[in-house]
């Protein structure tokens, strides 16, 4: 009996672990639950277009200019001639954010008048001019163009070029003196 016994007492442990597997398996199903998530997404279409337009061009003085070839993202070829001092060139145009996207000006290139004199005295000639020549561009606020400065979709902002000869100086160059350098880069980014 003790063998029969002893067999009786493993099948019914078996019987038992097995309906506590199920048991635990019921219990585990009866309380989780099942969460899912579902959805869709859409990429609406992005407009980037940053363009010049309406440029004009007004001097002051004796002061002669080329007008500079436009197109929607360069202004080039411009020349400017000054005689005395207080000859100007300003060339006015609009900045538009034609796009869909903010915009932010994330890098703004400004060259350095240089100046290099034609004639025998040469070197004096470029330094009285590069000492008494003023390049600027602002908005038309008066307020300076700089980066981060932001552009917000379908608006435009009117920036001024101004290239002066410094109405208080006292000095002129002997002869002519060429001025370079005066490129200027924006790069809009997305905002």
């Amino acid at each position: 009996m003790t063998m029969d016994r002893s067999r009786r007492f493993k099948i019914v442990s078996i019987f038992i672990l097995i309906i506590a597997v199920i048991g635990l398996s019921i219990a585990y199903a009866a309380m989780s639950e099942v969460l899912s998530i579902s959805g869709t997404a859409k990429m609406n279409s992005a407009n980037w277009k940053i363009k010049f337009e309406n440029l004009k061009a007004e001097k002051t003085g004796d002061a002669t200019f080329v007008v500079p070839t436009i197109s929607d993202t360069s202004l080039m070829n411009y020349e400017v001639n000054l005689t005395k001092p207080g000859d100007s060139v300003t060339f006015t145009f609009d900045v538009y954010n034609n796009g869909n996207i903010d915009a932010v000006l994330g890098t703004l290139t400004k060259g350095k008048p240089e100046c290099s004199g034609v004639g025998s005295n040469g070197v004096n000639d470029a330094n009285i001019v590069c000492n008494n020549i003023t390049y600027n561009l602002k908005y038309s606020d008066n307020n300076v163009v700089k980066e981060g400065d932001s552009l917000e979709k379908g608006t435009f902002k009117t920036m001024v070029l101004s290239l002066q000869y410094n109405s208080d100086s006292t000095s002129l160059p002997n002869d002519d003196v060429i001025v370079r350098g005066l490129d200027i880069n924006l790069i809009y980014d997305q905002d």
